[in-house]
C-alpha cells in the first residue's frame, strides 16, 4: 500500500513483539507529516495521519467495497511513487466517505467529535481551507481567516462543510483503528511509547489557531526558529526552522495548549518520550532568515512550571526524556526534579575504564538504546563510522575474536545493551535485523531521502523471536 498500516501486519507485529519476550513499542510520532517525510514536522501536533489508515480493515467493516479495494491494490503494483500512492488512496477515501451506500454507527463518530473538539475543529477546518486556497500557507490566506476571527470561522465552517466533515472522519477512522491495535497489544502485555515532538511546523492548525502563543512578527511569519548548536551531526548546527514559543503568553493561560497535548498523547499511548526536552530548561534560537544555525544564542525555557500546569490538570503521566545532545546541569536538575529516566545511547555513551578497555555503563533509572532513528544503524556505525582501531576495542569489550561477522558483533552488541542496569532497554528494528547503513531512518540535517525504511513481511521471523527472548531471560528482562 505504499507505507505500512494499521492493519493485520500491525497485529503481526504485535505477536511477534510478544514471542520475542518484548514488553514495550517505541513508535516514531503519529502525526501526519509534511515536506520530507518526517513526524517531526507535522500539520498537526494533534492529528492522526490518514496514510495509516488500513483499507483492508474498512473492508472488513463493511465500510469500502471489495472493487473498490481491489482496485487500489492493482494500483499499488504500478505505481512506483509512494505519494502518488497516497494520493490515489486520499481519492479513493473521499469516495467512500460520500458513498450513498456507506452505513455505519454514526453515534460513535459524533462522539469522538464532541470529545476531541478542543483540536479537531480547528485542524478539519485548516485542513479544508488550505485545500479551498490551493495549499497555500496560511500567511497567504484572505486576512480575515488568516486571523482566526471568530466570524470567518463560522463563515468558511459553513461553506465548506462537506470537507471539514470529511477530515474529521478519516480522523475518527484512524482514532478507531490505532485504538483497536493498541488494545491488542495490551491483551498481549505490550505496552506503547509514544513520542511527543519539541515542535511544531509554522504551516500547521496549532499555529495558524494559536498565533499568540508563538514567536511570530505581524504577517504571522517566525521571528526566530528552532534548532540547535553544532554538535555531533553537524558542524554548522542544525536548522529546523520550526517557530518557536512565547512561553509568557503561555504561561498566561497556565500553558493550556501543552496539558491539551499532553491529554491527546494520552489518549493514544501508554507513556511518552518527549522529544528534545533539554528545550523545556532552555532552547536554542535562531533569528529568521540565518543559513545556519551557528548565529542561534540560548534562551530560558518555561522549566518546572509547564510540567505542574500540566500535572495539576490531568494528573502525573509516565515520560521519559530526550536528553540526548548538550546536556547542561539545568537540564539535569529538571529532569529530576521531574524523576523522568532520561536515555542512553551505546553510539554516544561508549566510555574507556581504568584499565583501558571499552564501557557502556548506565545509571538504573534510564533507557538504554543500541541507537534511535537519528543514528546510523549498529551495524552501519561499527563498520562505517568507527576506525579499525575502535572497532578492536569494541570486540575487546564484548569478547569477540578478529574473525567475528556483523551479524556476531551486532547480536553481542544487542545482548551486552541488554545486560546493562537501565531500567529498560529498547533496540531499534534495523538494529535487531541487523542492517547495514542503508536501513537507517534519518539523517539530521539531511532534508531529502529519510523515513522510508520499511519493515517487510517475513523479517520477523520465528528466529528471531526465539533468539531475543533468549537474550531477555539471559539478561533477567
Amino acid at each position: 500500500c505504499g507505507n505500512g498500516v494499521l492493519g493485520p501486519a500491525a497485529y503481526r507485529f504485535v505477536d511477534f513483539l510478544k514471542a520475542a519476550g518484548q514488553r514495550v513499542w517505541q513508535i516514531l510520532p503519529l502525526t501526519p507529516p509534511l515536506m520530507g517525510d518526517s513526524p517531526y514536522l507535522s500539520e498537526s501536533a494533534f492529528a492522526g495521519n490518514e496514510a495509516l489508515i488500513s483499507l483492508e480493515v474498512l473492508r472488513d467493516w463493511g465500510w469500502l467495497k471489495q472493487e473498490a479495494l481491489d482496485d487500489f491494490l492493482a494500483q499499488g503494483k504500478k505505481t512506483a511513487s509512494w505519494h502518488s500512492l497516497a494520493a490515489y488512496k486520499a481519492k479513493l477515501l473521499w469516495d467512500m466517505s460520500h458513498d450513498p451506500d456507506l452505513t455505519i454507527p454514526w453515534e460513535p463518530f459524533r462522539a469522538f467529535c464532541e470529545k476531541n473538539a478542543y483540536w479537531l475543529d480547528d485542524y478539519a477546518l485548516f485542513r479544508a481551507v488550505r485545500d479551498f486556497f490551493g495549499g497555500r500557507c496560511w500567511t497567504e490566506w484572505p486576512e480575515d481567516i488568516r486571523h482566526h476571527s471568530r466570524e470567518a470561522l463560522a463563515q468558511y465552517g459553513k461553506e465548506l462543510a462537506g470537507a471539514v466533515s470529511h477530515v474529521k472522519f478519516m480522523q475518527y477512522i484512524f482514532n478507531r483503528q490505532w485504538h483497536d491495535v493498541r488494545a491488542y497489544a495490551a491483551e498481549n502485555g505490550v505496552s506503547i511509547l509514544g513520542d511527543v515532538p519539541m515542535f511544531v511546523a509554522h504551516n500547521s492548525a496549532d499555529c495558524w489557531a494559536h498565533q499568540d502563543q508563538f514567536d511570530l512578527d505581524e504577517a504571522g511569519n517566525p521571528s526566530s526558529v528552532a534548532g540547535v548548536p553544532p554538535d555531533y551531526f553537524s558542524a554548522d548546527g542544525q536548522l529546523w526552522g520550526n517557530p518557536l514559543y512565547d512561553y509568557q503568553a503561555m504561561a498566561r493561560d497556565n500553558y493550556q495548549w501543552w496539558t491539551d497535548r499532553f491529554r491527546r498523547m494520552m489518549d493514544l499511548v501508554d507513556e511518552v518520550r518527549v522529544d528534545h526536552f533539554r528545550g523545556f530548561a532552555a532552547y536554542w534560537a535562531v533569528p529568521a532568515g540565518s543559513e545556519t544555525a551557528k548565529s542561534g544564542a540560548w534562551k530560558d525555557g518555561p522549566g518546572l512550571d509547564l510540567f505542574r500546569a500540566v500535572y495539576q490538570k490531568i494528573g502525573r503521566i509516565r515520560l521519559v526524556a530526550e536528553d540526548l545532545g548538550v546536556i547542561t546541569d539545568d537540564v539535569c536538575t529538571l529532569k529530576d526534579a521531574l524523576h523522568l529516566p532520561g536515555m542512553k545511547v551505546i553510539q554516544f555513551h561508549l566510555k574507556d575504564r581504568a584499565d583501558g578497555r571499552l564501557a557502556f555503563d548506565t545509571e538504573p533509572d534510564c533507557i538504554a538504546y543500541t541507537g534511535t532513528h537519528d543514528n546510523n544503524t549498529i551495524r552501519g556505525w561499527y563498520e562505517d563510522d568507527l576506525t579499525p582501531s575502535q572497532q578492536l576495542h569494541v570486540r575487546q569489550m564484548l569478547g569477540l575474536s578478529d574473525e567475528a561477522a556483523p551479524q556476531e558483533i551486532v547480536g553481542a552488541l544487542i545482548a551486552y545493551t541488554y545486560c546493562r542496569r537501565a531500567e529498560t532497554v529498547i533496540i531499534p528494528m534495523q538494529d535487531l535485523l541487523a542492517l547495514p547503513s542503508s536501513g537507517r531512518m534519518n539523517t539530521p540535517g539531511v532534508a531529502d531521502g529519510n523515513w522510508h525504511w520499511q519493515l517487510k513481511e517475513g523479517q520477523t521471523t520465528f528466529d528471531i523471536a526465539h533468539w531475543l527472548a533468549k537474550v531477555c531471560r539471559e539478561s533477567g528482562r
